[in-house]
């Protein structure tokens, strides 16, 4: 007979690769059946509130996740995930406080420092949130999500070279990228630059024919 630990491995194998395949209702309930033989399993917590933030069970996720932190203080994963239930939740200074644990933990964790400047910039909090995108940065030069959120950011602040310099870049790095064209269009725009901004909307339009 399978021993109570292997029963317990077998059924988070399982729901692992339900949430892999994004079946993210069936993988909520295979992390309950294993949290059911191992209730101590940090893992089975935070990937169940990964599932459950996809269906927008933030509350449940927020749950989820912070059971992970109160097993495993050191767990950054579950840590970013308690932020991203409490940002979704509009609850901006407490999703802060998550995203600095896990920054505390892991330097490195280049979601975390991007997320933080998302909070940062709800906060209207722009020039936080562009050091945090830059820390980003100087670690991965080609992310686009750091630098799309940096763009606007710098739009926000009216800082409208800057703003479009970062836009560039997202272009850059991903040439098909219609709402980085999209931003670009506005900001040449707001530059007085209208013939480059129509080009830019142009292509915006074809990358995204619905878009519009």
């Amino acid at each position: 007979m399978p021993s109570h630990a292997q029963d317990s491995a077998g059924l988070l194998k399982k729901a692992d690769a339900l949430l892999a395949e994004e079946k993210f209702a069936d993988a909520v309930a295979a992390y309950d059946r294993a949290l059911k033989t191992a209730p101590d399993e940090a893992r089975a917590w935070n990937n169940r509130s990964v599932a459950l933030q996809q269906l927008k069970k933030y509350e449940e996720a927020l749950s989820s996740s912070r059971r992970a932190t109160e097993i495993r203080p050191d767990y950054a994963d579950a840590w970013f995930n308690t932020g991203n239930s409490l940002f979704a939740l509009a609850k901006t200074e407490e999703a802060l406080g998550a995203f600095a644990r896990v920054l505390a933990i892991d330097p490195a964790y280049l979601r975390a420092w991007t997320n933080q400047g998302i909070c940062l910039s709800s906060l209207g909090k722009y020039e936080k949130a562009i050091a945090s995108y830059d820390e980003v940065l100087s670690r991965d030069p080609r992310n686009v999500n750091a630098l799309y959120n940096r763009g606007i950011a710098y739009m926000n602040m009216s800082t409208l070279l800057e703003s479009l310099a970062s836009f560039e870049q997202v272009i850059a790095v991903a040439p098909r990228n219609a709402e980085a064209w999209r931003m670009k269009s506005m900001i040449l725009r707001k530059l007085g630059r209208s013939e480059e901004a129509d080009q830019a909307k142009n292509t915006a339009k074809e990358l995204s024919p619905g878009f519009y």
